[in-house]
């Protein structure tokens, strides 16, 4: 299952034909597990270890300590706008879904009594950058999430004529469910705010289309769906982010575009009207080659790889519902399905699920599956026939 390959137009068939003849190679977790976890961490492919290996190698030499860093990043940025069907001048490379959230929350001028809106059950990496905030008079404010997740209406009644930011999760991580983003967008455009979405939930596993979404931050670290390992997030900027906020962080790749800082050293890079502007340095080349390699993958197979995901995804919500389990969701709309059981705890579910070679989690007290496209068939059987009742 080459990452590298020649994209084409590929459909389910193709795929479900490629995995059964190569998937304990291309995919080694399948070899011991059958693994419904990708919320917590995504394995990586054989083609992300192996051009991992080519890079560390590559760096043994004498004199290579950045060897192809900089042509990396440019692959990794090409490959993200692909996905995210962004422009490269607009994706900035970063090292954390966090990372990307300081963007705004380091880089606007903020007055004292200004407001975010982050949702109440938001994961800590929507709610950490803006917390040091509170000590120039800025306010940051929860509305509260109901069962049925958040909604427009409830953000809406939560913002005022000072809010400057609403940062929320596409997907939520515990209950699975998925943001009305692109409504959302429309709101905060009509009432002047910034959007910023952590689609760490979302990225690689479902279609996720910035330029319909419109919000001014999408960001995506590459350990969950993404399977490229820690190092690396994928930080979609709009025009406005672009032109608008001052970089973050600042080092010899970036201080010339931040502050007309001009080096000695030889090589500096020149003023940068892209989204690179928020880049101090290079990164890593090995984390860079693996997340270069996962994103081919990913991008080969796109809508494809999309659908059998929503696929399984049904197939698990619809089986479970069978087994007796309540789902958080009826109709999962995202690649996460979260469930309770009146009579067994999620955490003896975990257990149970475990002990037979299953890996799942659990989050505020709900059973999580969260499966990837390389899940077949025989994974969903398996689960289900050890599923305790």
């Amino acid at each position: 299952m080459n990452g590298m390959a020649e994209r084409r137009q590929v459909t389910v068939d193709d795929l479900l034909f490629e995995l059964r003849q190569n998937r304990t190679h291309a995919f080694p977790v399948t070899r011991s597990w059958r693994y419904f976890d990708h919320a917590s961490f995504g394995p990586l492919p054989a083609v992300a270890v192996e051009a991992a290996s080519r890079a560390l190698s590559a760096m043994s030499g004498p004199g290579t300590g950045g060897t192809g860093a900089r042509e990396l990043m440019e692959a990794v940025r090409a490959e993200a706008a692909t996905l995210l069907k962004s422009r490269p001048e607009n994706i900035a490379l970063l090292t954390s879904t966090s990372d990307a959230i300081s963007l705004v929350a380091a880089g606007l001028d903020w007055r004292f009594g200004d407001e975010v809106v982050v949702g109440s059950h938001e994961f800590p990496s929507a709610l950490a950058p803006w917390l040091p905030l509170r000590s120039h008079g800025v306010d940051v404010v929860a509305p509260s999430v109901g069962a049925g997740g958040i909604h427009v209406e409830d953000v809406e009644q939560a913002m005022t004529g000072r809010t400057r930011v609403v940062c929320l999760s596409m997907v939520d991580f515990a209950t699975g469910r998925v943001a009305p983003v692109a409504e959302l967008a429309d709101l905060c455009r009509r009432r002047g705010a910034w959007l910023v979405v952590d689609a760490v939930q979302a990225v690689g596993a479902m279609p996720v289309d910035v330029s319909r979404l419109g919000a001014d931050i999408v960001a995506a670290h590459g350990y969950k769906f993404l399977m490229g390992g820690f190092g690396v997030a994928l930080v979609h900027c709009s025009d406005r982010a672009v032109a608008e906020l001052r970089p973050h962080r600042l080092g010899w790749k970036n201080a010339y575009a931040a502050h007309s800082v001009r080096w000695v050293a030889e090589e500096v890079p020149p003023p940068e009207s892209s989204a690179r502007r928020f880049e101090p340095s290079l990164l890593a080349p090995p984390t860079l080659a693996a997340l270069h390699a996962s994103l081919c993958l990913l991008n080969r197979w796109s809508d494809a790889a999309f659908q059998t995901v929503s696929e399984t995804v049904h197939r698990l919500a619809t089986e479970l519902r069978h087994a007796g389990y309540r789902l958080e969701c009826e109709k999962p709309a995202g690649p996460i399905v979260s469930t309770t059981h009146d009579r067994l705890s999620s955490e003896e579910v975990c257990a149970s699920l475990a002990s037979a070679g299953i890996v799942t989690s659990v989050r505020r007290g709900r059973l999580r599956l969260s499966p990837h496209f390389y899940n077949l068939a025989e994974d969903v059987d398996e689960l289900i026939r050890h599923l305790p009742r």
